[in-house]
């Protein structure tokens, strides 16, 4: 094969390329590696602040009203006795709180007691307990709790779908305004409890453990009356459909669809994410009961 001629101008070019590759030196204007890496994390540390403080200022405009109105009923008792004084809002991170330098959106959270805890979203769905086990709708929020998911669940549902006339959810849902609101509109069943959610077996000899909790008493006239609503037997044949449709729902998405963690960060992705996830799976419903029509 001929030889290959390099121009004289690009072999000068390389050779100082290599050269500058194989240096050591500094040229007095790139930070050391070390140091990028240790300037890179400040930043993540000062933001993860910065982003603290902020929730912690909103979190405590949001308890400003309630600590108003507490402060005025006590200013209005009578008598020299009008108890503690209430504490106003603190506007600064509390010792305990955390955040996640690569995902600040998502919150430490566990499964149940048993689990320990990861850094996670709280993914929810409602699915059809006519029949179909589809999908209706559903969010992601970071939030642990349930107490507080129950309404934007419901309006995650497409009013051209139809009209929603009965709500099935667990204890986890237990919140009495959110029941009182919705009650007007919807016929509600909502365990309020352990006992009503049949999460507790009947005849268990194990022991109490010394940690365990005892049943919260339930005072609330609202979820009282709902006890009573899932007692009968009305209450007990439409609430047994809850496990029949939503939990195989996210059986078939963990097992069959081996759909275990979400593999992107941040709330809108994550958003994204899920509902993707929720549409495959109305696909491979339907397909289903396509082939069993």
């Amino acid at each position: 094969q001929p030889e290959q001629k390099i121009e004289p101008g690009l072999a000068e070019l390389m050779r100082k390329a290599e050269e500058a590759d194989e240096s050591d030196s500094n040229d007095g204007q790139t930070l050391p590696k070390e140091i990028v890496r240790r300037e890179r994390l400040r930043e993540k540390l000062q933001k993860a602040r910065e982003t603290m403080e902020e929730q912690a200022r909103a979190r405590a405009a949001s308890e400003q009203a309630a600590y108003e109105q507490k402060l005025a009923a006590r200013e209005a008792r009578e008598g020299k006795r009008k108890g503690k004084k209430p504490k106003p809002p603190d506007d600064t991170p509390r010792d305990g709180e955390q955040t996640n330098l690569t995902d600040s959106d998502s919150r430490m959270m566990r499964k149940n007691k048993r689990d320990g805890y990861t850094q996670s979203y709280n993914a929810q769905a409602v699915v059809d307990a006519d029949g179909s086990m589809l999908i209706l709708g559903g969010h992601v929020t970071n939030c642990a709790s349930d107490a507080n998911e129950l309404i934007p669940a419901l309006e995650s549902v497409d009013t051209s779908l139809g009209k929603i006339e009965a709500v099935l959810a667990d204890s986890g849902y237990v919140n009495g305004d959110a029941i009182e609101e919705l009650g007007a509109r919807h016929d509600m069943y909502v365990a309020v409890s352990r006992v009503e959610n049949h999460d507790q077996r009947k005849y268990d000899y194990r022991p109490r453990s010394a940690t365990e909790r005892a049943e919260k008493v339930i005072k609330d006239p609202r979820l009282l009356a709902m006890r009573e609503k899932l007692q009968t037997d009305e209450g007990r044949r439409k609430y047994a459909r809850r496990k029949q449709t939503v939990e195989p729902v996210f059986g078939i998405i963990k097992s069959v669809m081996g759909f275990r963690q979400l593999l992107l960060r941040g709330h809108a992705k994550v958003s994204g994410e899920w509902s993707l996830l929720s549409l495959a799976y109305n696909f491979k419903r339907l397909w289903r009961l396509q082939a069993l029509a």
